[in-house]
Parts: C-alpha cells; structure tokens; sequence
C-alpha cells in the first residue's frame, strides 16, 4: 500500500488497482480505537496525481462488536473547501457480519482532480475502527497543521479531521448541513483503489 503522498508539484503516478490513504509519513504505525454511532468522521486524502484520477473502490478497516447484529458503514468522498468538507461526490454502504473484522469495500466510480478531498464515515453501531494513533513521533508531520502550539515533535496530532452529529443514514449531500467540530485525535483509516 502507498501512504507517502508526494508534492503535489511532482509527476508521480498513482497505479492502477493500488489502495491509499491519507498517511504521509511512508509507515503503516496502525491502531485502533472505539468509536460509537451518532457521529460522522471526515477524514482528510490528498490526490496527488497530477492528471484526474479514478477510483473504484473505498474500504475501511474495522472491526464489528455489536451484540448478535450486523453493522453497516456509509462511506464516502466530499469536496474541500478552505480546509472543510463541503459537497458530497459519492457514497457507498459496507455491512460487516456481526463478529467479524475485516476491510469491507464498496464499489465506486469517482473520478478526482490533484488537490484535497474529504473521506467521510458513520456506523450502524458500536465498531472499533482502525485509525492512526495521533501520539506516536514514528508518523511524521500532520497534514494540515496542528492545534497546539505548545506541541513538541514526538505528540503533535499527526492527522486532523472533523466530526459532527450525524444519525445512520446516506452521507448528506452537503457537509454544511452539519455542525462540524475539528477533531485532531485518532482518526478512521480510510483506504481508495485506483481504477
């Protein structure tokens, strides 16, 4: 998997069939962490091709730990606008059996231009999502800056995102009918394959 995101000024392909996310760091430091229904997570991707990219499936790591039920995730791609996600551009529904962990994927057709965009999630019920653990120095440099000033180098937030209020259901069209929070804590991995 491919989790170095080069400069956005450099001509390097993505490959088709790969899976990546929004790690920059070129290390796979993953973790894990609850995470309960009523929000949605919007995770930062930059697509750093600089000609327009297709993917054709999103997935994400998780692990179901409802009692004796199925869990369903809605999926999704959003557009940025000023470092906040704002339309949406696609969403697909994963279902993991009750006890299972995996990557469950869902099929999309959606073609990305260079630039960020916004992956978004929201859970039928009590899961542990993979994410990446915002304490540890091996992960390089946050991707959009930190919230504290204070921060040294081994605990600054290596990702940040937004959470918001959110009842299980399709993604909403527009981010901005949502009241969104900055989260700098762990966030989902969320993982796209090119086409």
């Amino acid at each position: 998997m491919q989790t170095w995101p080069p400069k956005l000024s450099v001509s390097y392909p993505m490959v088709s069939g790969r899976w990546y996310d929004q790690n920059t760091s070129g290390v796979a430091n993953v973790g894990t962490f609850p995470r309960d229904t009523g929000e949605i997570w919007f995770v930062p991707f930059t697509n750093w091709s600089l000609a327009t990219q297709t993917y054709a499936q999103i997935a994400v790591d998780l692990d179901n730990n409802a009692t004796g039920a199925d869990v369903s995730a809605h999926v999704g791609i959003y557009r940025d606008s000023n470092g906040v996600p704002t339309t949406k551009l696609t969403d697909g529904l994963l279902t993991l059996p009750n006890g299972a962990s995996g990557t469950p994927q869902a099929a999309i057709n959606q073609p990305l231009q260079t630039g960020l965009y916004w992956l978004a999630i929201t859970v039928s019920d009590t899961v542990t999502l993979g994410g990446w653990d915002a304490g540890s120095a091996a992960q390089g440099f946050g991707l959009l800056g930190d919230s504290n000033a204070a921060a040294t180098a081994s605990n600054i937030p290596k990702f940040w995102g937004w959470t918001g209020a959110f009842v299980f259901g399709p993604l909403p069209e527009d981010a901005g009918t949502l009241t969104l929070s900055p989260d700098s804590a762990d966030i989902p991995r969320i993982v796209l394959r090119v086409l």
